[in-house]
């Protein structure tokens, strides 16, 4: 159904020497406005201008689904014009079906409720991305309010009467950025540390069945300069680092 608009039909030269046209994916939406498209301008094509809908070879069909009342339809018509082309004829006739209006869209390889799952899966990722994005938001805020809250530290030090209430303020707004923080996000940011440490080391350690293996995080190269494989980078933010 989705060739484009009805003008794009006058294009399809093969409309005009089709003995049989199968519309497929009849389950989508607009199927029907297509199927009455593509059957005027068949009409046209044969100068067909008194035929009835119903006895045009055009058959709406769904090949995704088992036992198709379309793809039926399709299959006895496509033998008929086969015997009458070729006079090939099976031992036992084809019985053909009455001529149905509208196929079923009950699809069993994708059910209808799944028709977008590709875009769901699109959705999904997208809708990741934000909340990464907003997770990433969060720890930055949380690292400027870190540096505030040290910096403010120091001047209540060295003059205690100077700063008291602002430090209060913000380490409030600090707790309620900290539970806006994903526990997981959390967890990444903690082992920050912890990911340079092991990949700045000479082997990279692992344990598989209580066996120690090593890999070589560096590597000499021919002109006998020693360089890391892998290079982590060098953010200092959070925010970045989480993103």
């Amino acid at each position: 159904p989705e060739y484009g608009a009805p003008s794009q039909l006058e294009k399809i030269n093969m409309l005009d020497y089709a003995d049989l046209v199968c519309l497929n994916k009849f389950d989508k939406a607009g199927a029907l406005d297509a199927l009455h498209d593509v059957r005027k301008q068949y009409k046209r094509n044969h100068t067909l201008w008194n035929a009835k809908d119903d006895v045009l070879p055009v058959v709406g069909t769904i090949a995704a689904q088992f036992n198709d009342a379309g793809i039926n339809e399709l299959f006895e018509l496509l033998m008929e014009k086969i015997a009458e082309k070729t006079g090939i004829v099976f031992k036992r006739p084809v019985a053909h079906h009455p001529h149905l209006k509208d196929t079923s869209s009950q699809s069993t390889i994708i059910p209808p409720k799944r028709v977008r799952y590709l875009s769901e899966i699109a959705e999904a990722i997208n809708e990741y991305d934000k909340w990464a994005k907003e997770q990433a938001t969060v720890a930055r805020q949380l690292y400027q309010l870190e540096g505030t809250l040290q910096t403010l530290s120091e001047i209540t030090l060295s003059a205690p009467t100077s700063a008291p209430t602002a430090v209060k303020e913000l380490s409030q707004i600090k707790n309620k950025l900290e539970e806006q923080l994903h526990p997981a996000c959390k967890k990444l940011l903690d082992n920050w540390a912890g990911t340079q440490a092991r990949y700045s080391k000479e082997f990279y350690e692992f344990t598989v069945r209580n066996k120690v293996i090593k890999q070589p995080l560096r590597y000499k190269s021919l002109s006998g300069t020693v360089l890391q494989k892998v290079l982590l980078p060098k953010y200092s933010d959070w925010g970045d680092i989480l993103k």
